[in-house]
């Protein structure tokens, strides 16, 4: 109180006694300048006090459930587990745990709403049962007694079963019929909607990935078809299947006893999941090698046999074996930290909403997941095109790596000294670290030879000479973009760049000498995190 002399306050006994003479309405004005922490203790003061009055009306909860939770009256009242306290202190504290998962997917909702509605429209309301239903479901889908054990730890653990109960209980869009029949979902007709997937995808070749959450019910049915056809050896026998493509190329895992996030595929090249996110931890309660503790560290991989992780330490060329409570950092955590980084990743745009096969069109239109923005994207301007480039690492294929490269023309043609150019021949330049590239030449890129305009590129026989594209002939909106791949190395660290042969005009009516266009490197290695 500014400007008053401390003999001039009022003493304690009569600040609370102004405070007991308050009406309802301007104790709750008060408490709306609180949080629902401070809010929660004034419920601890006697219940006739004006205060405690206040702290126990709706309205204040109501707006504490939105403004921290971003939950309608009617969620927030039901509680995260059906536990139907109303709206008050006591709900507050059942959704604390969810709090994260909550404010991740309402924004995520909001993105795909403005940014995908089709997608948006995917999504199912949240898991919404009492723990006793989630556990009888787990009863009811396990078919043995280790997986039941498996996936209670999931249905006991709100930082796993937030992913379902804290925002939505997976999509409904497609999967191919027989999976779709497995998983107990709807069939429709058609392939609409199999580029919905919550997750993003690409596609390279025949190799196309989608993935969608998948309803928590579901969830249990995968997990328990992947341990009865696989094995345990293949993908651990701690992990519980949460999302996969429509064609069940891909599919994302976590581990229930520690959080950490797997990719699996069928085609996998190591035959076992790889971790899809790589939290940096240290070394702490190392008695055999004390001059460890409070190094950083990588997880490597989990080696079941031995119940020891697979580090790789800062400045330290050989991984060694550390037991998980040798480890700070590692927590049950990492599945929500995982999914906010995707959530972030959307909202900043660095993945968007574009065709995942262009030669499909716009009935692919997905969450496309090469990156749009540096480092990751490399891009660069000669003679007018501007050539991007940017890599997908594939833990699910053997290949390794897919890639997107895409042309267009900037500028105006008086500056450029052309109005068309048309794609001739390709040099890349493929290396791994340390070693002499490998150079790779041939005509066009994936038998097509794009022709570039202002508005933006010409399909004809010319451009397609075998037909890949499918739709009416003519001009094509936006920038030529096609993907293909670049294989596995020993050390899984590289890079790959190039250049192009263009031809002013067109090949057959060139209006001047052929001309090169740089592609500038962009890095080809494992990334922290994988989607």
């Amino acid at each position: 109180m500014a400007g008053y002399a401390s003999s001039q306050l009022p003493s304690g006994a009569s600040q609370v006694g102004l405070a007991a003479g308050l009406s309802p309405e301007h104790s709750h004005q008060v408490l709306t300048f609180l949080d629902a922490s401070s809010v929660s203790k004034a419920l601890m003061t006697s219940k006739t006090h004006a205060f405690a009055i206040a702290a126990a009306g709706e309205s204040l909860w109501e707006n504490f459930a939105f403004d921290n939770f971003h939950l309608s009256s009617e969620d927030f009242a039901k509680g995260p587990f059906c536990e139907n306290c109303g709206l008050n202190a006591k709900s507050f504290g059942l959704w604390l745990p969810l709090r994260e998962w909550c404010c991740s997917w309402h924004s995520l909702r909001e993105w795909l709403r403005s940014s995908f509605p089709p997608a948006a429209a995917s999504l199912n309301p949240r898991l919404a049962k009492t723990r006793e239903e989630v556990h009888s479901i787990v009863q009811e889908e396990s078919k043995e007694e280790a997986l039941e054990n498996a996936f209670a730890g999931v249905a006991s653990n709100p930082l796993l079963l937030g992913l379902w109960a804290g925002g939505c209980d997976g999509q409904d869009t497609f999967m191919e019929p027989r999976l779709a029949e497995m998983l107990g979902l709807s069939r429709p007709t058609g392939q609409q909607g199999w580029s919905h997937g919550v997750f993003g995808g690409y596609t390279v070749y025949d190799h196309s990935v989608c993935t969608a959450l998948l309803p928590f019910r579901a969830a249990l049915k995968l997990t328990c078809f992947l341990y009865g056809k696989i094995g345990n050896e293949r993908i651990g026998s701690s992990k519980f299947a949460f999302a996969c493509s429509y064609n069940l190329s891909k599919i994302f895992l976590v581990d229930v006893r520690d959080g950490c996030v797997y990719v699996w595929g069928p085609q996998s090249s190591q035959g076992t999941s790889e971790l899809a996110m790589t939290p940096k931890v240290s070394i702490q309660g190392l008695s055999a090698k004390p001059e460890l503790n409070g190094r950083q560290c990588k997880l490597i991989a989990f080696d079941e046999s031995k119940g020891r992780w697979q580090v790789e330490i800062d400045g330290q060329r050989d991984p060694i074996l550390v037991k998980p409570e040798n480890l700070h950092g590692l927590g049950s955590d990492c599945l929500l930290r995982w999914f906010r980084e995707y959530v972030q990743r959307v909202q900043n745009n660095m993945y968007q909403v574009m065709e995942l096969n262009s030669t499909e069109g716009s009935a692919t239109l997905g969450i496309r997941l090469f990156p749009c923005f540096e480092p990751q994207l490399s891009r660069c301007v000669t003679r007018g095109v501007e050539c991007t480039g940017s890599p997908i690492y594939m833990a699910e294929h053997p290949q390794g790596w897919t890639y997107s490269i895409s042309f267009r023309l900037v500028g105006t043609s008086a500056e450029r000294g052309y109005q068309t150019c048309q794609l001739h021949q390709r040099i890349w330049k493929i290396a791994e670290d340390g070693r002499e590239p490998q150079e790779i030449k041939g005509d066009g890129v994936i038998g097509l030879f794009p022709i570039l305009t202002d508005e933006g590129w010409i399909l004809n026989t010319e451009s397609d000479p075998h037909g890949q594209y499918s739709g009416p002939r003519g001009l094509r909106q936006g920038a030529f973009c096609y993907q293909s791949c670049s294989g596995r190395s020993l050390s899984m660290k590289g890079s790959f760049e190039g250049e192009l042969q263009f031809f002013p005009g067109t090949k057959r009516e060139p209006t001047g000498a052929p001309f090169m266009v740089r592609l500038a490197p962009f890095r080809l290695e494992v990334p922290d995190y994988i989607f």
